[in-house]
């Protein structure tokens, strides 16, 4: 099944379709008032991180998916980017991508067979984000 870009993810926690940006939500943990980790999209209410196995210092952080998408959205992720402080700035950097670039959310579940067949040369390499290339690792590995 292809996705519709920009419209459907993949749920980091179960693995299905979200099927409308409305039904998802974006949600990471902050240790106190420093560092944020553990970025994830996931199905509202039925995948969200359990506020009750979070470590005593960690508190839950979460906006709906919705409001992260289109113009708009990329407004609200560049004012994460400035205003939070990162444990790995290349998970956010990978939530950037899945939410705002068309195709990246389907071509990603391709890398890793994509870097096995040498078509690209390691995950996470800047020319793999070009619309093009995401259209071509959809296009040569979603047969399969």
């Amino acid at each position: 099944m292809r996705l519709v870009p920009l419209k459907q993810w993949y749920c980091d926690h179960c693995g299905k379709v979200i099927e409308r940006p409305e039904d998802g939500y974006l949600e990471w943990k902050k240790k106190g008032n420093d560092t944020s980790y553990g970025f994830r999209i996931v199905h509202f209410k039925t995948c969200q991180y359990n506020e009750n196995a979070l470590n005593p210092n960690e508190i839950l952080q979460d906006l709906q998916l919705d409001e992260f998408v289109g113009s708009d959205g990329l407004v609200r992720l560049l004012w994460l980017l400035r205003e939070l402080k990162f444990r790995n700035v290349d998970e956010m950097y990978e939530i950037f991508q899945r939410i705002q670039l068309p195709n990246y959310e389907e071509a990603r579940t391709h890398f890793n067979e994509a870097v096995d067949d040498g078509y690209i040369e390691m995950i996470g390499a800047r020319e793999n984000s070009f619309s093009h290339n995401l259209l071509t690792i959809i296009e040569k590995y979603a047969q399969k």
